[in-house]
């Protein structure tokens, strides 16, 4: 199953459900088949038309290890679950579960966040919160059992969003302080860790969306909002929460390697330096981890001209620091970003545009499709999950011990070119110097512009040209760097090949060749990057090289040309390879 599902705020005439899914990848979105009439809330409430809301979707496992998505809502039927996301069932849950009149809790009640994840045992489960609650099920979502955190209806609290990882669940929200009483005057964030799959809640001390000052209730209350489990820089896992916090109620991220002890992240952005989400009101509403590319994304909203729009940005240190991209989010498509999932590597945010619920998508982090419509109601959009976000589920019976070989992948041919790099050459990005293999499109920008690709050659030359530190003035370079002959440098205010200046200095040398293979960058213009303090030309976009990258070829396509490429260069036959450059150059 490939399938997506949304959570939205349906209208009150009930011409639309509060849950779409989509079966192509986003491209088209669907009304359940099958939708109970007191799930997620009722047409009529006192016999005035009432819209249904569906606050939050996980998708996992049940005790049968076949898959499911459970979302919660509005009540009275606060959980529901879907094999499809086509067709819901009502669960069975405790009377009054998420009920503000039951605790306290601030607002009309309901369940606000959920996740799938493995009890004390290993065995699957799911867990939800929300309004003074939490509730878990061992079953798929089909029915549940309620536990309450401490302090939770003296303190009258909410709970919004939970998270999974390394045996350990996470839940974070907040307090109303206009019924509670702190003696400190500080308004204390709520944390909740539990290690037994759910059963029992510890509440941690971080303060991490503390208010601050109690005397600015006017400006609403802090809460945390949202929570994700990933890896940090250093592939050790890690949890990332969000919301807000502070007297002005701004933006909020934390980290935490074990859901106890937090710290407060840096949300100065390291492409720009500007401080992310600091506006009063600003917050930080949705996190998900991108596994494919090793990254948190964060989703909220800021304000620009008074007005809140939507701000996407990514942390690949676990948390730590945070940066946007030169070109970035398309703030008019999603006004306001509540949720955010991963699907084929493609980021799915759903959020709000003025009256309207919308979804966008992008596989880049620049290029963001149009809105997909999801309901016309004033769109409070909620959550958003995928069916190919976990791994597979642990299986009870090994059926097949020995598994068959796996056959030794065909390596992909390595085109010819002569304005490349060897490993190891460190450049100077705008997140700092990262050696020029170990580039990543998706987290590291040159002077502002993106990296499109980082490309893989040899060269036909039996030999690299060494500039060896101090060889053309000091610090230039400041250590030993090698490229090819070819490769052009800045010299006196000049653009040169580096064997012109074989005469120069005796320490710029030839040195012999290997056959190892070679690295340029790709941007989006031919321009420069810094080595070792020499300038030197990226990849021009009408190179040859480059043409393999931004034509639209798929990996099969590419392969035939280099291998034709290759084959005319190795012998040396002008005509054919002048008729592959003519090619690539349409």
């Amino acid at each position: 199953m490939n399938n997506i599902v949304a959570c939205t705020l349906s209208d009150p005439s009930e011409t639309q459900l509060p849950i779409n899914y989509s079966t192509d990848g986003g491209n088209t979105w669907l009304q359940p088949n099958n939708f109970p009439e007191i799930l997620f809330g009722r047409k009529t409430i006192n016999g005035q038309l009432a819209g249904r809301s569906a606050n939050a979707v996980a998708y996992g496992y049940d005790e049968t290890n076949n898959t499911c998505f459970v979302g919660v809502g509005i009540g009275p039927g606060v959980i529901g679950y879907s094999k499809d996301g086509s067709i819901w069932t009502l669960a069975t849950a405790p009377a009054k579960l998420f009920d503000p009149k039951e605790g306290g809790g601030g607002g009309g009640g309901g369940g606000y966040g959920i996740c799938y994840g493995k009890d004390k045992n290993g065995n699957n489960c799911f867990v939800a919160v929300g309004c003074v609650d939490i509730a878990v099920s061992s079953n798929g979502g089909k029915t549940w059992t309620k536990t309450t955190p401490p302090n939770a209806g003296i303190m009258y609290g909410n709970l919004y969003g939970i998270a999974y990882g390394n045996g350990t669940f996470v839940a974070v929200g907040g307090y109303n302080t206009t019924t509670s009483n702190f003696p400190t005057g500080v308004y204390p964030d709520a944390i909740y860790y539990s290690t037994d799959g759910g059963l029992t809640w510890k509440q941690t001390s971080s303060n991490l969306f503390s208010y601050g000052n109690l005397s600015n209730q006017s400006l609403g209350i802090t809460s945390g909002t949202c929570v994700a489990y990933g890896y940090d820089e250093n592939n050790v896992g890690c949890f990332v929460a969000g919301g807000t916090a502070g007297n002005t109620i701004s933006g909020q991220l934390g980290y935490s390697p074990d859901g106890i002890t937090w710290s407060v992240s840096n949300l100065t952005d390291k492409r720009t330096g500007s401080v992310l989400f600091s506006s009063p009101g600003d917050s930080i509403d949705g996190i998900a981890y991108d596994s494919a590319n090793k990254r948190f994304v964060i989703t909220g909203q800021t304000k620009s001209n008074s007005l809140e729009i939507g701000l996407i940005c990514y942390s690949y240190d676990g948390g730590k620091t945070v940066q946007t991209f030169a070109d970035n989010f398309d703030k008019t498509i999603v006004n306001v970003g509540f949720g955010i999932t991963v699907y084929n590597n493609s980021l799915f945010v759903i959020g709000q545009n003025g009256t309207t619920c919308v979804i966008s998508s992008s596989t880049d982090n620049i290029n963001w499709s149009p809105n997909k419509f999801l309901t016309n109601y004033y769109g409070l959009s909620k959550g958003i999950a995928s069916s190919n976000v976990l791994p597979p589920p642990k299986p009870s019976i090994i059926l097949d011990p020995i598994p068959a070989p796996i056959p030794a992948p065909i390596p992909a041919p390595i085109p010819t070119s002569n304005i490349c790099f060897p490993a190891g050459t460190p450049v100077q990005t705008d997140q700092g110097i990262v050696n020029i293999e170990k580039l990543d499109k998706f987290k590291h920008t040159i002077q502002g512009e993106r990296i499109l690709h980082v490309t893989k050659t040899v060269t036909i030359d039996p030999y690299l040209i060494s500039f060896n530190k101090n060889s053309i003035s000091k610090n230039i370079p400041n250590k030993t760097t090698v490229m090819t002959k070819d490769h052009n440098i800045e010299f006196n205010g000049k653009i040169v090949p580096a064997y012109r200046l074989l005469d120069y200095s005796s320490d710029i040398k030839k040195v012999k060749y290997s056959g190892e293979v070679l690295y340029n960058v790709l941007l989006n213009i031919h321009g420069f990057m810094k080595i070792n303090n020499l300038i030197c030309e990226t990849l021009d976009p009408d190179n040859v090289i480059a043409k393999l990258y931004t034509n639209n070829y798929n990996e099969t396509e590419r392969n035939d040309i280099i291998i034709v490429m290759n084959e005319t260069l190795k012998n040396k036959n002008l005509v054919e390879y002048k008729s592959v450059i003519n090619f690539l150059q349409k």
